[in-house]
């Protein structure tokens, strides 16, 4: 080995040993943040959402890092702030149970069995569920009164078969599912039973299969889609129309 690349070797010893102190200095400062945002909550249910925050907070600041490394490395002085913003708010994912819920899919967006969250040239948020055919959720939502459970979507890959014969279970049990239209997406929906017991309700939604465009000659992408999902609302059932 040649002196230079003996030299190249210790830089990149030493290089990793930065790199391994700075990981447990970020470790010991992200344990700490969420030990005390849970010290901090009053219950389980605030627990969970105290460390949630703490996280995606931590996260936003590592991607805002990143985009800012790689517009240096890529030789730009100015960041590109030209991309579409959100027409809407986003709602806040509160686990704590709340008696109506609107959330958008800016919030789970990233969730297993989903693709990530991209956004329609007006700027609403959505996300295409996949390859699975399941989506699930786990909704804080309380059952005193019997609520109205609604899944936005704006496109599905086969509207005749999905939407069909999509299915709805609420902590395993199959509900009847409605297909309707608010004006701006269309939505699966179904009744989430009134149970005083229930803390956090599961509702998980079915459907026949998931299809690539690839598989309908609409293009090259070959994963496997089924709903671009925009959020989900949980509302009361009562005073709604008909």
């Amino acid at each position: 080995m040649s002196s230079s690349e003996r030299d190249g070797v210790e830089a990149l010893a030493e290089d990793l040993r930065y790199f391994e102190a700075l990981v447990k200095d970020d470790v010991q400062i992200l344990q700490a943040k969420v030990i005390d945002a849970i010290e901090a909550s009053a219950n389980p249910y605030d627990h969970l959402k105290a460390v949630t925050d703490v996280l995606v907070e931590n996260q936003s600041q590592i991607s805002a890092r990143v985009k800012v490394l790689e517009q240096v490395l890529l030789g730009k002085t100015v960041l590109n702030t030209s991309g579409t913003a959100m027409s809407q708010p986003v709602a806040e994912h509160n686990y704590a149970p709340q008696a109506q819920l609107d959330v958008s899919a800016a919030v789970f967006g990233d969730s297993q069995n989903m693709y990530g969250v991209e956004y329609t040239p007006e700027g609403l948020a959505y996300s295409w569920t996949g390859p699975a055919p399941e989506i699930v959720f786990d909704v804080p939502v309380l059952r005193n009164v019997d609520k109205t459970f609604r899944l936005g979507f704006i496109s599905a890959m086969d509207d005749d078969e999905l939407l069909k014969e999509a299915q709805i279970l609420v902590d395993g049990a199959a509900q009847q599912v409605d297909l309707n239209f608010d004006g701006q997406t269309r939505g699966l929906v179904c009744l989430i039973p009134a149970n005083e017991g229930s803390r956090a309700t599961r509702i998980e939604v079915k459907l026949v299969r998931t299809l690539s465009p690839a598989e309908l000659g609409k293009g090259e992408d070959q994963r496997k889609l089924g709903l671009a999902v925009t959020g989900y609302q949980v509302t009361d059932t009562e005073g709604q129309s008909a």
